[in-house]
C-alpha cells in the first residue's frame, strides 16, 4: 500500500474557460474543508482584466504573483477524500455566476 492509499490524498485538475469574480473565488476558498491541503494553478480574474495569476494555496493561506506570461488557467486541487463533481461543480458556478 503506498502513502496515497493510506492517507486517501487525490488530486483533481480544472481548467477555467472565462475569467472569475475574485471575491466569489476568496469566499469559495474559506468554505474550504481542512481536508484541501494545496490549490496550484493559474486564474483570470475579472477585475484584472488580461492579467494572469499564479495562485497558491497551502493550509489555509493563499497567495497570488501576477504573472507576465499568459499561462492557460489550470488548476490543480490536493486534498483527502475530495469531492471531484462537487469542487467540479463549484468551480464551474465560479464561471458561470457572470
Amino acid at each position: 500500500m503506498n502513502v496515497h492509499q493510506r492517507l486517501h490524498i487525490q488530486s483533481l485538475t480544472y481548467t477555467f474557460t472565462n475569467e472569475i469574480k475574485k471575491t466569489d473565488f476568496e469566499n469559495w476558498l474559506m468554505k474550504l474543508p481542512e481536508t484541501i491541503h494545496r490549490i496550484k494553478g493559474f486564474v483570470r480574474f475579472e477585475e484584472e482584466k488580461g492579467k494572469v495569476n499564479l495562485f497558491q494555496y497551502t493550509y489555509g493561506v493563499p497567495s497570488y504573483y501576477p504573472q507576465d506570461i499568459a499561462f492557460k488557467n489550470h488548476f490543480v486541487d490536493i486534498g483527502e477524500n475530495l469531492d471531484s463533481r462537487e469542487v467540479y461543480s463549484q468551480l464551474k458556478d465560479l464561471e458561470n455566476k457572470y
